[in-house]
């Protein structure tokens, strides 16, 4: 009897194409990532909640390398439906791996905020991966129940210097303030 053979088949097909199909998918966004090309390998990108460089870009997968030196393996059918942000692609054309850097800072009331401002600018002047256009601006940006805060946007020419830069003015502050005798509240 070939109808049940061929009954057979057809349940064998619809199995096999079933069984193919998130394998088929896979590939096709693998294939649209290819062309589209949202982001390259050494990019700085953010899928979800995972921050850092691409390593590797395969057709199931990208491989991401955080910042703490952890692989994140991520399937391109993922990354294909969700927000995905690359800072190696966010500035100006002849500066694409520009990123904004921001930093509060809050010192007690007693303080000047002209004063504060001025040795907050000093640093920034001062340190050779902060940009000096766009020049950066520090904002007096909020009087709290125990401290005045402010907003530095500067901005680095290339990501991979972001903590570098974070760090050396961090540091620049923390001995300037000392030495002005500007007062950080606890």
């Amino acid at each position: 009897d070939i109808t049940a053979a061929l009954a057979s088949l057809t349940i064998f097909s619809l199995v096999i194409g079933m069984a193919v199909q998130e394998s088929a998918s896979n590939f096709l966004t693998s294939v649209q990532l290819m062309v589209d090309k949202p982001y390259e390998v050494g990019d700085k990108i953010q899928v979800e909640t995972v921050i850092g460089t691409v390593a590797e870009i395969g057709f199931l997968s990208t491989k991401i390398r955080t910042f703490s030196e952890t692989m994140v393996i991520i399937p391109n059918k993922t990354i294909a439906n969700t927000i995905v942000t690359n800072y190696a692609k966010g500035g100006p054309s002849n500066s694409p791996r520009r990123v904004n850097l921001k930093l509060d800072i809050t010192v007690d009331y007693g303080e000047n905020p002209s004063h504060v401002k001025s040795v907050l600018r000093e640093i920034l002047d001062q340190n050779e991966h902060i940009l000096s256009e766009p020049a950066p601006v520090i904002l007096f940006t909020h009087m709290l129940d125990s401290a005045l805060s402010f907003r530095i946007n500067s901005w680095v020419d290339d990501y991979s210097d972001e903590w570098l830069a974070r760090d050396q003015i961090l540091s620049k502050i923390l001995k300037r303030f000392d030495e002005e005798n500007i007062s950080i509240p606890y």
